[in-house]
């Protein structure tokens, strides 16, 4: 038992032992002299005893002293009178040194062991508050030995590992991680073993955290004698981070895809000084340059860029430092819808407009910018090309007021020389000018409708199979009134067998009249022309050739655009819209051929070529279809026109009263309708556009008779569309005409109707 241990007696309980020792002196004062005892010691032992009860021992002193002086002052010891008072005197300072000092060395003792208790307290406390603290640390710190058992862990290293703290001292690394885990961070032991401070990261698959990215710390733990024991781990959880970083990481690969695939240029300068310019694929293109290659104009020698120049929209160069890149990387402004042009060694042009934007450090001093810029050559070309346009389009509009008002003048000149009694040849002399002038002006009218009609893609062509000379002399004969009047010399030469092709009859003689009325109008009077006909392989050629003006090679590349005219300015005397040629190109395209245009130079005349491709001869050939129009033609033809404008009815059946048809004529869809019912015509002659109600609606109407049954409609309007044609005939007319419409054609139409006059009887029954 410790208790009877002495020194641990002493240590634990000093006051106790002072008792004894007082015991001892009484036993050893009774039993011996008085002059050799100090008789007064066990009175003086009493106090410190006491004093050190109370940890006051400096009073005990105190009360010694006091006791002393009294006894001397009484002459001796209560106790033993007998003793000489020199022994006795000397005897009582003795006894207070001994009693000082062992109350001296007694308290220091007992202090001592006061200080000791206390400094174990105080690091018990730290010890608590260190294991409190190390278990509310959020890294997982554990101590490891060297044969790689765990001594201690906190908390966190127990939630990482999946393991209560308490659990984990004394068990092995194998125990806690697993065989898996250990072979990874075995290599990283071995190593702090050795002495190494050991930092890595690595996924750990752990029954705390499953799959999980931790960073290790391995520090050897030294003993005093500087051997590694063991080895202080730290583990933190860098999931969340590593999630960022892969985060950041994919975002940064989509941003590089997104900078290398947008159809803009980027350029990068990490400097305030824009030395160096990194740029996408794009800018590299742009600017062609090989990928990698430094794009800055503030380069080093021999790094520059020297193939281009950046210029602004006055067509004046930018400075290296006025480029927008570096003037954002190097005063921090942010720039906006900068327009530049970059104009290369071989003349070649490109215009970019974008933005540039500062890059900043963590002060907010620029380092570097980014710009971005987007290519619109396209664009800037194409806003020339339609101020260009516009040009054109304001030109036509004057010119197409010229062309209209110079047919316009001879009618009206015509019409005031038709005065009663008139010589025959100013009448035959009028007739001739004034069905030259309205033809002129059908041309132009068609002409500007199939340029509406192409731009739309709404052209709709009438083809059969056709001999193809017949619409080419057919050609020539409407141009000869032209020819003749500017005094040309014109020849025409065809094949004497048919030549077939697939086509729109109609259209084949707009063409090649549109081919014509180009060469008559450049040509100066008693020039010469030709119109040749030629087969070419599985194709035909028409070539009109002229003596004319001519044209140079530029000249020549835009004669087929639209609105298009040489030598504007100086021929405006020669008129025409320049739309002629370019509805030339595109109709021969509709029809699968190409037309060109080819000339010496200025001067010496021009050639145009149409070529078409040919196809086989019809299984029956429609010969001799003059003779059988002349025979069918009938003087005794039953006539309806049906017309608002009243000068246009009443001309129109003047017209047809010469030629001996019997013509009455109605000026709106109901009295038609009556005047149908009396008259029983063979032809009918309608206005689509009537007052009271439309040409369709009386087509319609007239159908429902049935006398009217087998009678020929024919449509007369100003709306002349492949929609109106349709409706047209959906109403039950027969053919749908614009108007003016050429006198002849209708004659021979009229001529060629099946309907006959019958009596009323016979249709009646």
């Amino acid at each position: 038992m410790s208790f009877w241990h002495p020194l641990a007696t002493v240590r634990q309980h000093p006051r106790l032992a002072i008792v004894a020792i007082l015991f001892v002196v009484v036993a050893v004062d009774a039993s011996t002299p008085a002059y050799l005892i100090f008789n007064e010691l066990y009175l003086v032992a009493l106090l410190p005893a006491i004093a050190l009860r109370s940890r006051r021992w400096i009073w005990g002193i105190v009360a010694a002293a006091m006791i002393l002086t009294m006894l001397v002052a009484m002459g001796g010891s209560p106790l033993r009178a007998e003793a000489p008072a020199s022994i006795t005197l000397a005897n009582q300072a003795i006894v207070l040194l001994v009693v000082i000092l062992a109350g001296v060395a007694a308290d220091r003792h007992v202090w001592a062991l006061q200080r000791r208790e206390s400094a174990e307290r105080r690091v018990a406390a730290l010890a608590s508050e260190l294991r409190q603290t190390l278990d509310l640390a959020p890294t997982g710190l554990a101590r490891v030995t060297r044969d790689l058992r765990y001594m201690s862990a906190n908390q966190a290293y127990a939630r990482l590992v999946g393991r209560d703290a308490a659990a984990i001292a004394g068990c092995s690394v194998e125990e806690v991680l697993g065989a898996e885990a250990l072979s990874v961070v075995r290599p990283y032991i071995d190593r702090v073993l050795r002495g190494e401070a050991v930092n890595f990261e690595t996924p750990l698959m752990t029954p705390g955290t499953g799959a999980a990215w931790i960073a290790v710390a391995y520090r050897p733990w030294r003993e005093n004698d500087g051997m590694t024991s063991g080895y202080l781990i730290s583990l933190t959880d860098i999931t969340a981070r590593k999630q960022v970083e892969q985060t950041a990481r994919e975002r940064s690969a989509e941003l590089e895809t997104l900078i290398e695939t947008v159809p803009a240029t980027v350029w990068i300068a990490r400097s305030s000084d824009a030395a160096v310019i990194h740029g996408n694929r794009f800018a590299h293109d742009v600017l062609r340059m090989p990928p990698g290659q430094n794009l800055s104009k503030s380069a080093p020698a021999g790094e520059r860029p020297m193939h281009f120049r950046v210029m602004d929209v006055e067509g004046e160069e930018f400075e290296p430092d006025n480029l927008p890149v570096q003037v954002s990387a190097r005063t921090g402004r942010s720039l906006r819808n900068v327009r530049v042009d970059v104009l290369f060694d071989d003349g070649a042009r490109i215009a970019l407009i974008g933005n540039s934007e500062p890059l900043r450090d963590a002060n907010g001093s620029p380092a570097g910018s980014v710009s971005a810029f987007v290519d619109i050559s396209a664009l800037v070309e194409a806003q020339r090309e339609l101020a260009l346009e516009n040009q054109h389009k304001d030109e036509f509009i004057a010119m197409l007021a010229h062309e209209l008002r110079n047919p316009l003048a001879p009618v009206r000149y015509a019409a005031a020389l038709l005065k009663p009694g008139a010589p025959a040849g100013i009448v035959e002399q009028v007739r001739i000018t004034i069905d030259r002038q309205t033809m002129h002006l059908a041309r132009l009218l068609d002409d500007l409708l199939d340029v509406s009609r192409i731009s739309r893609n709404v052209v709709t062509l009438r083809c059969d199979i056709i001999d193809l000379r017949r619409s080419v002399q057919r050609a020539a004969d409407l141009a000869a009134p032209e020819i003749q009047s500017h005094q040309h010399h014109f020849s025409l030469s065809l094949p004497p067998e048919a030549i077939w092709v697939y086509a729109d009859a109609e259209r084949i003689v707009q063409m090649v009249g549109n081919m014509l009325s180009n060469a008559i109008k450049y040509t100066e009077p008693g020039g010469v022309l030709s119109l040749v006909m030629q087969l070419d392989g599985d194709g035909v050629v028409l070539r009109v050739h002229d003596t004319g003006i001519g044209f140079d090679s530029e000249a020549g590349t835009r004669l087929f655009a639209l609105f298009s005219q040489l030598h504007r300015g100086s021929m405006m005397s020669q008129g025409g819209l320049g739309i002629g040629l370019s509805v030339v190109r595109q109709l021969a395209r509709l029809h699968g051929g190409e037309v060109e245009a080819s000339s010496p130079g200025p001067g010496k005349g021009a050639t145009f070529t149409l070529r078409l491709p040919r196809t086989a001869a019809p299984l029956q050939a429609d010969r001799g279809q003059g003779a059988e129009v002349r025979d069918l033609f009938r003087r005794d033809q039953r006539v309806l026109i049906i017309e608002d404008n009243v000068d246009a009815a009443d001309s129109l059946a003047m017209l047809l009263r010469t030629e001996g048809l019997t013509v009455i004529v109605a000026y709106n869809g109901n009295d038609g309708l009556s005047r149908a019912e009396a008259f029983l015509p063979g032809v009918i002659l309608l206005d689509i556009g009537l007052p009271d109600m439309s040409g369709h609606e009386v087509a319609r109407a007239l159908r429902q008779r049935s006398w009217a049954k087998d009678a020929c409609l024919v449509a007369l309007s100003g709306w002349a569309t492949e929609e109106d044609r349709r409706r047209s005939q959906e109403a039950g007319i027969n053919l749908h005409m614009a108007k003016p419409v050429d006198p002849q054609q209708l004659l021979q139409l009229i001529a060629e109707s099946p309907a006959t006059a019958a009596s009323p009887e016979r249709i009646r029954q």
